[in-house]
């Protein structure tokens, strides 16, 4: 989103976490870890495991105060409380129904502020839930729907997928993808049960902590299978390339998914990899969640019930067998994404009159 900022003329500054252990050794390199290109400010702060987040709140808060900025783009709840009670113009995103005892006040008291601009919510399931939620005072104009998005240049010119097997020292197998965290509810035990019945598929595991990736191998191998391929963290500048060497990609969520901080998000979440996935050009197989099906339909992906082991066996087994058969819907995929960039993002969430 701040690489899009930039790009659309606007001097975006990042307020982060100082001293998150995933971050150790980056500060030099965090623009390719990322895949940035365009520069903007970040300012990490130092927070206290005992203040519950609220320090650098504040912090961030104050620091945006000194650099007199024109608007507060804001994903933590408490600094955005803080910037519409003072009148700056703030934009608040959420992922989800706030929840607790506390957050429900802390929607209100943004809503109510005088620097109030609109919150986004990143699924229209997620806005008729949170009107739903918070009937008449919560309106509807105040709720802008924007889903995740992608940033296109990265996936351009991609590679063949046995150019790219080749270029990772992959055998040049069918291959199956899946990216993302190995949570429950993310469908990695499905695709297990998939490799089990599809030996003469390789399946490729891009991401998950050491620990989840330790715990997913010693898992395939009490159950002997040998043709699943975990290879943890990827960088978001080399992911293309993992994907790229995939035939199709898997997004096997399950009707109850786990995030890292709690709760359940499987009905009003946007994840970043269903647009990565349209990018990359490869056939999607999805499961049939009425919230992806916002992006998702039968003209770019193919839609299983995400419980129904044979019809994901079928799916593959399909396109495996006729390698033309997906050509349409990997082509759509790819055509409708250009309408979910970072930067069409940008353009929608700010208002039109930010200089």
């Amino acid at each position: 989103m701040c690489q899009a900022m930039v790009q659309n003329g606007h001097e975006p500054i990042l307020y982060a976490v100082k001293g998150n252990d995933s971050l150790e050794g980056l500060s030099k390199d965090i623009w390719r870890h990322y895949g940035i290109r365009n520069k903007f400010d970040i300012h990490r702060m130092k927070n206290s495991p005992y203040l519950k987040g609220y320090d650098i709140a504040i912090a961030s808060f104050l620091h945006a105060r000194r650099k007199n900025v024109d608007m507060v783009f804001a994903r933590n709840a408490v600094a955005a409380v803080l910037s519409s009670l003072f009148g700056y113009p703030t934009i608040y995103e959420l992922h989800q129904v706030p929840g607790g005892r506390i957050g429900p006040s802390w929607l209100r008291l943004i809503v109510s502020g005088k620097g109030f601009v609109r919150l986004v919510a990143i699924t229209h399931a997620l806005k008729q839930a949170l009107l739903s939620e918070y009937p008449g005072w919560l309106k509807n104009k105040e709720i802008l729907v924007a889903h995740d998005a992608v940033d296109l240049e990265r996936f351009d010119n991609l590679p063949s997928p046995e150019e790219a097997r080749s270029k990772l020292n992959l055998p040049q197998k069918y291959t199956a993808g899946y990216s993302g965290s190995l949570y429950e509810g993310r469908g990695v035990e499905l695709i297990m049960e998939l490799a089990g019945v599809l030996p003469e598929v390789q399946f490729l595991i891009m991401g998950g902590d050491p620990g989840s990736v330790e715990s997913r191998k010693e898992q395939a191998v009490a159950r002997g299978i040998d043709n699943l391929i975990f290879f943890g963290f990827i960088s978001n500048t080399e992911l293309p390339q993992y994907l790229a060497a995939c035939n199709v990609l898997l997004m096997p969520y399950q009707k109850k998914i786990e995030v890292s901080g709690g709760g359940d998000t499987s009905k009003v979440f946007s994840p970043i990899k269903l647009f990565e996935y349209m990018a990359s050009e490869r056939l999607i197989i999805t499961s049939n969640l009425e919230v992806l099906c916002e992006i998702l339909n039968e003209n770019n992906s193919v839609l299983c019930d995400s419980a129904n082991l044979t019809e994901w066996q079928e799916a593959i087994q399909r396109a495996y067998k006729g390698k033309m058969w997906g050509i349409s819907l990997t082509r759509q995929s790819r055509l409708d994404v250009e309408n979910y960039t970072w930067q069409v993002r940008v353009k929608k969430c700010l208002p039109v009159n930010l200089k």
